[in-house]
Order: C-alpha cells, then sequence, then structure tokens
C-alpha cells in the first residue's frame, strides 16, 4: 500500500477542502489521506490508428477508452497533480482536463515532439523536440514559446525538479544536462540510435529507457553505474513507465502493437492490451 505524509495540524485550506464545521481542516486532511490510499492508480497510452486514449488500472488486465482526442496521441506529459495531461501529435500540444475530458490545443510550433515534461516550479512544459534537435519550452497555456539549448539528436527526456537536471537521450548516449542546457555530462555512454522515452526514478536514484533499435528495457543509477538490461528482444519498444507507487514497469511495443507490464527486474513478462499503435505510455503521478 502507497502511504502518504500528510501533517493534520499544519493542513492549508486552499490545498484541501476543509468542511465549515472543520476550519482546521483535520477530518478533511484525514479523508484526503484515505482517499489518495484507497483511489486506484492508472497508466495512460495512445493508439495512433484510432486517435485514441485508453487507460489501465495498475495491476489490473482490463483497460478501457478514456478519450478520443481527434488528433494523433503521440507523447503524453502530467501534472504533479494529474488534473491535466498535455498530449503532442508531434507537432501540436493539447492540454487534456481529466475531469471532465474537455480539450484544447495550445501551440502547434513543433517540428518532432519526443518528449514533454511539465516543470510547475518554472510553470513551464520542456519539449524534446527529435525534428528540430532542439528542446524549447512554452508557458502551462501554451504561450511564451522558447528555444532552450540545442542538443542536436535528442530523444527521450526527463526531468529531474529537485536537482534541476535533464536527462536527455542524445547521440546514442544519455546526458545530463543544466536546466538552461549546459554543463552536458555524459553518463551513460553507449545507447541504441532510438532512446524514445527515459523515465527517472527520483527516490530510487535510477533512469530507465527503451531503445527501439537494440530492442531493450535497461536501467541503470543516474551516475550511469550498475546499468542493467531488463527486457530483451523487444519488437519495436518506444515507450516506458514507473512509478514509485506501483511494483511494475511497463512499456509500449510498437512492434507487435502491444503494451507489455512487468516486474521492476523485468521479470515476469505479460501482455496487458493488443492492437494498439502506441508509442508513450505514462502513469498519472497521483491517483485519479
Amino acid at each position: 500500500i502507497a502511504t502518504a505524509s500528510l501533517s493534520l495540524t499544519s493542513c492549508q485550506p486552499a490545498r484541501l477542502d476543509c468542511r465549515f464545521e472543520d476550519p482546521g481542516c483535520s477530518d478533511s486532511a484525514l479523508l484526503a489521506m484515505l482517499q489518495v490510499l484507497t483511489s486506484p492508480l492508472y497508466l495512460y497510452w495512445g493508439d495512433m490508428n484510432t486517435n485514441t486514449i485508453y487507460r489501465l488500472e495498475d495491476g489490473s488486465e482490463t483497460y478501457e477508452s478514456f478519450l478520443n482526442l481527434g488528433a494523433i496521441p503521440y507523447r503524453f506529459g502530467f501534472t504533479s497533480d494529474a488534473k491535466t495531461l498535455f498530449v503532442s501529435n508531434g507537432t501540436a500540444v493539447y492540454s487534456v482536463t481529466m475531469s471532465d475530458k474537455s480539450y484544447s490545443q495550445i501551440s502547434n510550433v513543433f517540428s518532432d515532439v519526443n518528449s514533454l515534461v511539465v516543470v510547475e516550479k518554472e510553470g513551464k512544459i520542456y519539449y524534446s523536440d527529435n525534428g528540430s534537435g532542439q528542446v524549447d519550452t512554452t508557458n502551462l497555456d501554451g504561450s511564451g514559446y522558447a528555444n532552450v539549448h540545442n542538443p542536436g539528436s535528442n530523444g527521450g527526456m526527463d526531468i529531474d525538479e529537485i536537482n534541476d537536471f535533464q536527462y536527455i537521450a542524445n547521440s546514442s548516449q544519455i546526458v545530463r544536462y543544466n536546466m538552461d542546457g549546459s554543463g552536458a555530462t555524459t553518463v551513460v555512454s553507449s545507447t541504441g540510435l532510438n532512446v524514445n522515452d527515459v523515465e527517472l526514478d527520483d527516490a530510487g536514484q535510477r533512469l530507465f529507457w527503451v531503445d527501439q533499435s537494440n530492442g531493450e528495457l535497461r536501467r541503470a543509477n543516474i551516475d550511469g553505474s550498475n546499468e542493467q538490461l531488463l527486457v530483451s528482444s523487444i519488437g519495436s519498444g518506444t515507450g516506458v513507465a514507473f512509478h514509485p507507487s506501483s511494483p511494475y514497469l511497463y512499456y509500449c511495443d510498437a512492434g507487435i502493437q502491444s503494451i507489455v507490464r512487468t516486474l521492476r527486474d523485468g521479470s515476469s513478462p505479460l501482455i496487458v492490451a493488443t492492437a494498439m499503435a502506441c508509442r508513450d505510455v505514462d502513469f498519472a503521478p497521483v491517483a485519479n
């Protein structure tokens, strides 16, 4: 069971819906904690053939249709509260309100977005655009487009918001950058040419990545040490999902059009969805 750390004495009414008869929020905080503990954690992915976003409760083998976007749901990025999902079809970006499934296009300035990561303390979305070879940003409403730096052959990306680092697959390596693109440091010296997704485990200080050209799912410490092969012979791995509260990893195998679940060490593989022209797969950060 996932645990939640809540301070009942320092509850902030602006962050929890306190009831009128409970201005100190003590009961509301407890109810919020119970909701976190009992609400399901969901995995999301898109089907490029139908423009549909699907979801699966973690640990389940039964998925459901969540939303038809009307555009290819190629790459995903959530806000930390899981209330908003940003989806790119490669060139355009859409904002999806999870509660009512409403959505709108917020940007259309990119060449081929391979990853997008929400950095809320900056109020920005970071994009790894493989088509332009750039890392760019916009505001959360899509305005304020800016180029940050130009890795050149960038693919998958994740961001360490605590230490202000970007981890980017670039030219058969995984490279760590400062947030402004300076201080490039190679952490994984040799990968395949097509690492389309990188996932950061903040607590475990590890990286996971799926290598489309080599057909492998791997992990290593964030300094590149202790690199391990978890899964081999993947037909066409294009996305991987990690969540600290889940005992599983999930990846998209576009070669067999399936979503596959394994334990964190890569064992016990199980296909949980078929006939999916998937590219990305992503956990909502919190239960929703």
